[in-house]
């Protein structure tokens, strides 16, 4: 923090370490000891990021819910499906090596398809933040201005 009257850096304190000056006053709005010269109470900021991030997080499901789930079930039946039918044989339309390649196709969706997806998802899954974001903003235009202010004090 830069004083205001001496313009010397303070790292800590409520007073300047070269003058004495107060570096703090009571917040009018909270009643904490905030920075002289600040745009917006620190306490109505912290407010915001919280609500902000819980509107975020809200209805936005897990990427591993999303995508890995079901590929890794599907991968998973195949591999079980075709080493049940390669083992006993039990359909007669289907040959041993139809059942091999079905194996081995399921092993293939479950090396490749699931770090594809985790990767889509997680390029969908910042749009979808950003949409969030915007959507915070214009449903709670208030806590816009307070986050708006507040990176003018950084």
């Amino acid at each position: 923090m830069t004083c205001p009257k001496c313009k010397s850096e303070n790292e800590e304190g409520n007073f300047c370490s070269n003058c004495a000056n107060p570096l703090k006053k009571k917040c009018s709005e909270c009643g904490e000891m905030e920075w002289i010269g600040r745009n917006v109470c620190e306490t109505l900021v912290e407010e915001a990021q919280t609500k902000q991030a819980e509107y975020i997080k809200q209805g936005m499901p897990d990427l591993f819910e999303r995508t890995a789930i079901p590929i890794v079930v599907l991968a998973a039946v195949m591999i079980l499906f075709g080493s049940y039918v390669s083992e006993y044989h039990k359909f007669a339309w289907m040959t041993k090596t139809t059942a091999e390649i079905i194996t081995v196709v399921g092993g293939l969706i479950g090396c490749v398809a699931i770090p594809a997806g985790l990767f889509a998802e997680a390029k969908l899954g910042v749009r979808s933040e950003a949409k969030k974001r915007r959507e915070f903003f214009q449903k709670f235009p208030e806590y816009a201005e307070i986050l708006k202010k507040a990176k003018g004090d950084k």
